[in-house]
């Protein structure tokens, strides 16, 4: 009786297996020298948020965002806020964290210590950047 030869074919070829294997350390070993700054699409920058009430701060913290963000985005991302949308002019915060300013307080804006020249809609964050929130009497209001 003859023996006709074997037409199973293999559905494991190991010289395929271990080309590809050594294919895929190669590129996780070139993934591994590409410096962190060109892992991300966007160079980053660090905003800390503070709002502080009669003294008390409501609000302290740092988050590391895209630079180019627009301030008031970021601070919808990490705190809790209400506000009025006036259009073209911008946001009016009214809330931070559950806290609105007295009646006749408001909630005054500075901007790496100094006093803000635009609403937060305004700001762009281009770099390290304190964005901090303080009521103020209506009253002291010198504008």
């Amino acid at each position: 009786m003859e023996t006709l030869p074997s037409t199973k074919k293999r559905l494991f070829d190991p010289k395929l297996a271990l080309l590809l294997l050594g294919l895929l350390v190669l590129w996780l070993v070139f993934i591994s020298t590409i410096p962190a700054e060109y892992n991300s699409p966007y160079e980053k920058v660090n905003v800390s948020f503070k709002a502080i009430v009669n003294e008390e701060t409501i609000l302290d913290t740092t988050a590391e965002i895209a630079k180019g963000t627009n301030a008031f985005e970021a601070m919808q991302e990490i705190t809790e806020i209400e506000f009025t949308d006036y259009g073209e002019m911008g946001v009016m915060i009214d809330s931070i964290n559950r806290v609105t300013p007295k009646a006749n307080e408001f909630w005054k804006l500075f901007v790496n210590g100094e006093e803000a020249a635009v609403g937060i809609s305004s700001i762009t964050i281009e770099e390290d950047t304190e964005i901090k929130w303080k009521t103020e009497s209506i009253d002291s209001y010198t504008g």
